[in-house]
């Protein structure tokens, strides 16, 4: 935890933790008490529940129906946690599944970019690139709908 604490602030580094888990969790509190100092990190935290267990424990870490607070009532600056039910996923296939288990992680980094007031460099370039894409795709559908006969030679 030290080393993505430490992170200088022209670090470009982004940390996601895979835990593959049966759905216990030993010791609650502590993991709060981590989840919660390290939403302010450069940190993502992606837990496969396997089995039929109860995940409810790692529901409440997920903190999608409530912010997550540890036990001295701090709470998280942002969600860093994604809890994926493999259960729900394995007879979707495995690109039903990955798309899930990392479905979160490009919000949550751009969250992360948004709280440290940084710009996410590649991810605008792409999205002004993508946006001339489009662009150009319109214009070509307008010329097509103005002269539906006419042949680009």
């Amino acid at each position: 935890m030290t080393d993505i604490q430490n992170n200088g602030k022209d670090n470009k580094i982004y940390h996601v933790v895979i835990i593959i888990t049966d759905g216990s969790c030993h010791d609650m509190e502590e993991t709060k008490k981590i989840l919660v100092e390290m939403s302010g990190m450069p940190f993502s935290a992606v837990i496969v529940g396997v089995g039929n267990g109860d995940f409810s424990l790692m529901e409440e870490l997920d903190a999608d129906e409530k912010v997550l607070e540890d036990s001295k009532g701090n709470v998280a600056s942002r969600d860093i946690v994604q809890l994926v039910k493999y259960e729900d996923f394995k007879d979707l296939g495995m690109r039903e599944l990955a798309f899930e288990v990392l479905g979160e992680v490009p919000d949550q980094f751009v969250d992360y970019q948004v709280m440290r007031e940084q710009q996410p460099e590649l991810l605008y370039k792409l999205k002004e690139q993508d946006v001339l894409e489009l662009d150009q795709i319109k214009q070509e559908k307008e010329k097509k709908k103005k002269n539906p006969f006419k042949r680009d030679y």
